[in-house]
């Protein structure tokens, strides 16, 4: 769904952004969502959100989109 999302906005001229679950207790959903963000024409960036105030993953994610390349 996530691919299907990002592709349709994108048709319609929008910039998208990522928000991708990060109450997980690894980094796999982060890394999925950059790839589709990478795929995409207009995608400007992925934000860290948590709805359990769960933080112990942020230097990783940080580290994780700093280190990608595009």
């Amino acid at each position: 769904m996530r691919n299907e999302s990002l592709a349709h906005f994108s048709r319609l001229g929008f910039q998208t952004l990522g928000a991708s679950y990060y109450d997980a207790d690894d980094l796999e959903n982060p890394k999925d969502w950059l790839a589709s963000l990478d795929a995409t024409p207009g995608a400007l960036g992925i934000m860290y959100t948590t709805w359990q105030n769960k933080y112990e993953l942020l230097a990783g994610f940080g580290d994780l989109v700093s280190a990608r390349t595009r």
